[in-house]
């Protein structure tokens, strides 16, 4: 029914709205775009270290490899100078990453890995843009 003037109505109250909600998981891959640079080093250096955060995790990994590919996939950030292929055996290894943050900001990131166990991998995230939010949001979005 419509009403046929503008304001309230002395009519009955009406049925409250019911809206059926699913949930929904946001991490800091919907607020990145995977984009490769040619030269990280250079990119990397030229940022500068203003706006740099570095934080230390412990995964529930049984391989470097895994811990690797979920990092990548959950700050959704493009591996550069094919550091992200490694062999199944190895107990170190260092990935660079590169990607474009929500509005147009570039944003680096330098993982370090290690096996600590066969049911653990150290890792030492550095990141750097040229903002000091999107740098620590970014750092603080694996944990």
């Amino acid at each position: 029914d419509v009403a046929p003037a503008p304001g309230p109505t002395d009519d009955e109250p009406g049925y409250e709205d019911e809206y059926q909600l699913e949930e929904l998981e946001v991490c800091a891959a919907d607020f990145m775009k995977r984009v490769a640079v040619l030269d990280f080093r250079a990119a990397w250096e030229s940022v500068g270290n203003g706006c740099e955060v570095v934080e230390t995790f412990s995964l529930s990994y049984n391989s470097i490899r895994q811990a690797m590919e979920a990092v990548i996939d959950f700050l959704g950030m493009s591996p550069c100078e094919n550091s992200a292929a490694a062999p199944d055996d190895v107990t170190k290894l260092t990935v660079l990453l590169s990607g474009v943050f929500l509005g147009g900001m570039q944003v680096f990131a330098i993982v370090n890995l290690r096996a600590d166990s066969n049911r653990a991998v150290g890792m030492r995230l550095t990141v750097r843009s040229s903002d000091m939010t999107v740098s620590q949001f970014v750092a603080s979005s694996v944990a």
